[in-house]
């Protein structure tokens, strides 16, 4: 056999073997990117509800709601949170059940800013906690108007995570736009982590021991 085809069939095992890795790499690489584009696509949810029949509820409502939806990426459902509704020229849908908030990543709840936390939220409220352990413990949670009530330690029981709204607005509807705006950047980072938990949970990295040769 002459020396160039003894060589040639020397190599061909090599190039083999480098072939099979660039194509390993490749496939993990595609896979990579593959599940870095699926986390992408899905929307961040967040739900603004709004309780009372007085227009002042619906109208931080309406602008925490616009405030949301100038965060890229996420979805925003404007609700009512109970029977009544403010006699403004829309109408908007009713939350389902309490049970449906566990559909979205946020909750922003806006009620009248006097008084007594309104009964349909109360009684939500204690539906919520009632929910089984750690339900809601990644969900985000804001609260426009409602200063003078117990609302802020009632929605602190829930064990989610609660967002204070922005300093330096004295304009109510103006702060509900930015207290929209941060629950949706907030609710943007945390289903981003979780994103990334859950895939270092479907791909944990190996553990096995090394065994060095001697």
């Amino acid at each position: 056999m002459p020396v160039t085809d003894v060589r040639d069939a020397q190599r061909a095992p090599l190039l083999i073997n480098a072939l099979v890795y660039w194509v390993r790499c490749f496939v993990k690489m595609t896979m990579k990117v593959r599940h870095a584009n699926e986390g992408n696509h899905i929307m961040p949810k967040l739900i603004v509800l709004f309780f009372g029949a007085e227009s002042p509820a619906v109208t931080l409502a309406e602008a925490a709601a616009e405030g949301a939806r100038g965060v890229r990426f996420t979805e925003v459902d404007l609700r009512s949170g109970g029977a009544h509704q403010a006699s403004t020229e829309r109408r908007y849908k009713r939350l389902e059940s309490p049970a449906q908030i566990r559909d979205f990543d946020g909750v922003i709840l806006a009620c009248p800013a006097a008084g007594d936390i309104p009964a349909e939220l109360d009684v939500l409220l204690d539906e919520w906690e009632r929910s089984p352990m750690g339900a809601l413990s990644n969900t985000v949670f804001g609260i426009t108007g409602g200063e003078n009530t117990g609302l802020a330690g009632r929605v602190t029981r829930l064990g989610g995570i609660l967002v204070g709204e922005p300093p330096g607005a004295a304009d109510p509807e103006v702060r509900a736009l930015r207290l929209g705006a941060r629950t949706a950047t907030v609710v943007g980072w945390v289903r981003h982590a979780l994103s990334h938990e859950h895939a270092h949970h479907d791909h944990p990295a190996s553990h096995e021991p090394r065994h060095e040769q001697t």
